[in-house]
């Protein structure tokens, strides 16, 4: 049985309770307590998967484990996790018994885990959007149109011809509106796995409208969707969208750094504005390309149990080298609300004091998940009950509101990514030439239309931006 830890998702691969190739390749830890072995205690603790797969058993392995590991099992209610009525199913239970301070704990499908986290696929559209709203008068709100903020390369979407900007305005002759809020159809065209064929009506930036029919499909989730180096101001300025954490995403950042670092870059912009997290070995090893030298051999993170299991507090290091690292002591990184998980760790890891990287981050404040993981399959599905805290170097970890940018700036949708014209890159632009922020400036086209960032759902699509 394999068993793995996470931040979002993982850090560590366990084969049995004994050490893999994954932990060797991508885990150095150091002593916080003591220098603890990898148990399987860090998974489940005293708590036993279901032998048996029926609804009570599944329940009670949730409603046990939510009292043991869970970081706030002392703080954690008791229920009648019997009821049926009340919990027809254990992710009913686990939102329940979830602390106030938890946005974050899930349950998801175990074969859809594998495929994106393990093997980098996704069965869908490729569109990553947000609804775009209209206030109405009853206080509540229509929603227009689905701003697509990102089309994922390779995918059927892209490949019938959907871009950044486009904004779906009707799907099969029915308004967004009506699918956004009957959550059979939403389900239908959004959450299954389905090979849904859906024909969508498009607006675009220019004015124009046209339809086209996409089917879903399984395609390959890039994690680097884009890098460029430009010319600006005598210096090479390096662009790279990093968009999720997963096992692919190792040879893809070599492989982009690689890059980089062969056309002398001078100053690096690192767009994680859509990023929701994944492995901590990979975020550990994006700071580490980055901090280079700088960052070398000191604690890149501090991960901290709940009372029960505080004997397994520790923390994990930079890299001491890797051939494509850039050494940069000021890196510029985009945020926005969905900025998540991973992604805060590596900002919060390069920005402590002792490492020595100045980060200049720009856009809007992050999710605010200060927390970590641990993970484990059960009978066909994946738990992920928040069970750790995390800090940096300084010991700051401290950031439920979110990272704060230096700078703020819009989430530019109408424009590419690294378009100089595009709010967020122009700000780090602004920054690199002036050595401080650019007043704020509002689009009014963009203000007629608010993107709502609130997630559509819970489930792991909508955390994750994956349609």
């Amino acid at each position: 049985m394999r068993f793995l830890y996470l931040y979002t998702l993982l850090v560590i691969s366990l084969l049995s309770g004994c050490h893999s190739s994954d932990t060797e390749k991508s885990y150095e830890s150091g002593d916080l307590n003591r220098q603890a072995p990898l148990k399987r205690e860090r998974i489940f603790g005293a708590v036993q998967p279901p032998a048996v797969c029926t609804l009570q058993n599944r329940k009670k392995f949730v409603y046990d484990l939510m009292h043991d590991t869970y970081l706030w099992a002392d703080e954690t209610k008791d229920v009648n996790y019997s009821d049926d009525q009340r919990y027809p199913d254990e992710e009913t239970l686990m939102r329940d018994l979830r602390n106030p301070k938890d946005r974050f704990s899930f349950i998801m499908d175990l074969k859809t885990y594998d495929d994106f986290f393990e093997a980098g696929k996704n069965v869908g559209y490729g569109i990553f959007f947000e609804p775009l709203a209209v206030e109405t008068n009853s206080n509540g709100y229509r929603v227009d149109a689905l701003a697509l903020l990102l089309v994922y390369p390779g995918s059927p979407a892209d490949k019938a011809g959907l871009r950044r900007g486009d904004r779906i305005v009707a799907m099969d002759n029915r308004t967004i509106d009506t699918i956004y809020h009957d959550a059979n159809l939403f389900h239908y065209y959004f959450e299954s796995s389905d090979p849904v064929t859906a024909r969508f009506h498009i607006e675009r930036n220019d004015g124009t409208e046209t339809e086209v029919s996409v089917t879903k499909a399984e395609y390959d989730v890039k994690s680097v969707i884009k890098t460029s180096v430009r010319d600006f101001d005598n210096r090479k300025i390096g662009y790279l969208l990093f968009q999720s954490f997963v096992g692919s995403s190792e040879q893809e950042l070599k492989n982009a750094f690689a890059k980089l670092k062969d056309e002398g870059v001078d100053d690096l912009v690192l767009d994680l504005r859509y990023n929701g997290g994944g492995y901590v070995y990979i975020a550990r090893e994006l700071a580490s390309l980055i901090g280079g030298w700088y960052s070398s051999r000191k604690i890149f993170n501090q991960t901290l149990f709940n009372r029960k299991y505080s004997d397994y507090n520790m923390a994990t290091y930079f890299s001491y080298y890797l051939y494509e690292q850039l050494s940069l002591p000021r890196v510029y990184i985009i945020t926005t609300g969905m900025t998540c998980s991973a992604s805060e760790l590596v900002i919060n890891s390069l920005r402590a004091s002792v490492v020595g990287v100045e980060v200049i981050q720009i856009g809007t404040p992050t999710c605010g998940k200060p927390y970590a993981m641990i993970g484990g399959p059960y009978c066909d599905k994946y738990i992920l009950p928040v069970q750790m805290k995390n800090a940096n170097a300084d010991g700051s970890g401290d950031y439920v509101d979110g990272l704060q940018p230096l700078c703020e700036s819009e989430d530019d949708y109408l424009h590419d990514f690294a378009d100089p014209q595009e709010d967020s890159f122009a700000q780090a632009l602004y920054y690199i030439r002036y050595d401080r922020c650019r007043p704020l400036v509002h689009s009014e086209r963009r203000q007629s239309q608010k993107l709502m960032t609130t997630p559509v759902s819970e489930s792991f699509r909508s955390r994750y931006g994956l349609y």
